[in-house]
């Protein structure tokens, strides 16, 4: 009924995947985590919350949701990808880094499209997380990334968005 209210056409009210529902207790107020996925692919920040009276009243969201996301979705048959590999060793020689993709390779496949690599790099320490996605780079534009959590063994972790296409570091 609220589509309007979050620029959402029909066609992007299909597009939106429940990650959790809680029932509340005795107050009655649920919770609802939703986010966007286009063909699979979750559309980076998009996860919402939602509290639902117990008569079905919206009280409050909280989230970023991607207006008219699916007719921004870019057609993504022909197109060469990185891999998460290749992926991972960008953002790696990007942080000034030696890294090829040969020194990761997929060791797990989880749900929601997660993969998991092993790595023989010695600044990575341990598996990398990584995910496709769709990200927002500028008003009317998605372009399609890798989502990397990548744990080191220097001072910092990091999380991060790299292009698909360009192996540019979004995030």
């Amino acid at each position: 009924r609220h589509g309007d209210v979050y620029g959402l056409s029909s066609a992007d009210l299909q597009d939106l995947a429940t990650l959790g529902d809680s029932a509340g207790g005795s107050s009655g107020l649920r919770m609802l985590r939703m986010e966007q996925r286009i063909d699979g692919r979750p559309v980076f920040q998009s996860e919402t919350r939602f509290l639902v009276d117990r008569d079905g009243r919206l009280i409050k969201s909280l989230g970023q949701m991607v207006p008219h996301a699916r007719s921004m979705a870019p057609a993504l048959g022909p197109l060469r990808l990185l891999t998460a590999e290749e992926a991972v060793a960008r953002l790696l020689q990007a942080a000034g880094r030696q890294a090829d993709a040969k020194d990761f390779a997929v060791q797990t496949a989880k749900g929601d499209g997660l993969l998991e690599l092993s790595e023989n790099n010695e600044f990575v320490a341990g598996a990398v997380n990584a995910r496709e996605v769709l990200f927002p780079l500028a008003p009317g534009l998605l372009v399609p990334a890798w989502s990397l959590v990548v744990f080191t063994s220097g001072e910092q972790d990091w999380y991060a968005m790299i292009d698909q296409q360009t192996g540019a570091v979004l995030w």
